[in-house]
């Protein structure tokens, strides 16, 4: 498991910036709850999920 260390929104996007990626993965969850993701390819640590929510210092699981 890993932290989220900042996030921002972009559109309907909250962009998560995590202290850690694996390389293999295919959904998150934050908190408890799935979101289906897109990886944001020019910021390091970072996926993006669609939701309005600030996910900052949550703890964040990658799915395989």
């Amino acid at each position: 498991m890993a932290k989220v260390i900042d996030c921002f929104h972009v559109g309907k996007y909250a962009v998560v910036i995590a202290d850690a990626v694996p390389a293999r993965y295919s959904k998150v969850k934050i908190d408890g709850n799935e979101y289906s993701v897109t990886i944001a390819y020019d910021i390091p640590n970072a996926v993006a999920v669609e939701s309005s929510i600030n996910f900052k210092d949550c703890d964040i699981e990658f799915v395989i």
